[in-house]
């Protein structure tokens, strides 16, 4: 579906930074990946260069990384608001507060 868009910014968003496809397409035209760092796994924007966004684990909505759901929320967002020029402090400031909704039920 790729070739068939007239999309400014495409963005492959994936768990696995070993894909065949999103390898390819970080070459060619760089957006998002999720990758092994020195803390866990990051959320990394690519635009010429890897610019770490924040480590999955510390996303509060992930609940210290193992909701993967979440995760992946967090990586669409992410590429969404990179691609609309969002300045990337402003992008690791929402991922530092994204966080599910309460499970507690209100007025009780």
């Amino acid at each position: 579906m790729s070739a068939h868009t007239d999309a400014k910014h495409l963005c492959y968003v994936t768990l696995n930074p070993n894909h065949v496809v999103v390898r390819a397409h970080i070459r060619a035209r760089p957006r998002l990946r999720l990758e092994a760092g020195v803390n866990g796994q990051m959320i990394t924007l690519y635009d010429k260069a890897p610019h770490p966004a924040h480590v999955t684990h510390l996303i509060p909505a992930t609940l210290e990384g193992r909701a993967m759901h979440n995760v992946q929320n967090a990586m669409f967002a992410a590429a969404l608001a990179f691609s609309l020029d969002i300045k990337l402090d402003a992008i690791r400031q929402a991922l530092r507060t994204f966080d599910r909704p309460s499970s507690r039920r209100r007025g009780a």
